[in-house]
């Protein structure tokens, strides 16, 4: 095999690659868009009884039979984690809103939150190139992949 030949097919694959790693990217993109568009107009959730009400009505939806402690709090959060005996599901400021719970639900449902990565890159690659964009579709859209 000549090697200009190799070269060539080097650069092909590497152009592929480049095409679609900046695919993926423009597409978490525009999915974060429509996420913080959706929050502007996603009910607004004002007190901890909603807010496990939210949780509780989204679980079912789910199917999640998990117990879920949920907490309503000041900080700009939202986030879950696995916890000893269930899960814990945090909002707060702009992210207490009915999207972003079922955003967290979702991530939940997945199991998401209970995987241990073995190495930080592939987890950072997974986390955000399949279980974000894909808790966002559910949040946004109610799409479940």
């Amino acid at each position: 095999m000549d090697s200009n030949y190799i070269s060539e097919c080097a650069t092909g694959v590497a152009g592929l690659l480049a095409m679609g790693v900046g695919e993926c990217i423009a597409a978490s993109i525009i999915l974060e868009i429509f996420l913080h568009t959706k929050l502007a107009f996603s009910r607004k959730i004002n007190t901890q009884e909603e807010l496990t009400s939210v949780v509780e009505e989204e679980s079912k939806r789910l199917g999640i039979d998990a117990p879920i402690k949920s907490t309503l709090h000041g900080e700009l959060e939202g986030v879950c984690r696995k916890n000893y005996d269930g899960y814990e599901l945090h909002v707060g400021g702009w992210f207490a809103r009915r999207s972003v719970v079922k955003h967290e639900l979702y991530h939940i449902c997945k199991g998401d939150c209970d995987t241990g990565y073995i190495n930080k890159w592939a987890g950072r690659i997974s986390f955000n190139f399949v279980e974000e964009p894909r808790a966002d579709l559910y949040g946004i859209f109610g799409i479940k992949l």
